[in-house]
């Protein structure tokens, strides 16, 4: 038993430095650094129908009549016949259209 404690003892001791030596050396990793990647925006409609509430108050004048004026709301929408208003934007990324129209018809 004791003989062979000392064989494995041995060959340990004269085997293990040569096994290592072949191991070779540490070669430095190479990294490959990947491109980034590109997302692609999706485009975004939106379409709106905006309210409109104004009146008129103020001086207002032609030679040297300048009478105050003050309308309301509520005799701005007495008189209107038709009101349209719409707007939308179409956006990709940091470009994008943008519109909007607004119809009022009156009487007098």
């Amino acid at each position: 038993m004791k003989l062979l404690v000392i064989i494995l003892s041995a060959v340990t001791v004269f085997l293990l430095p040569p096994i290592v030596g072949w191991a070779g050396t540490q070669e430095e990793a190479k990294v490959v650094e990947q491109p980034p990647v590109k997302t692609t925006e999706p485009w975004q409609i939106t379409v709106d129908g905006p309210g409109w509430l104004a009146g008129a108050s103020g001086y207002t004048g032609f030679h040297g009549v300048n009478p105050y004026v003050n309308v309301g709301v509520k005799q701005i929408i007495d008189h209107v016949n038709a009101i349209a208003a719409l707007g939308g934007e179409v956006r990709r990324g940091r470009f994008g259209v943008l519109g909007d129209i607004l119809y009022l018809g009156g009487q007098g």
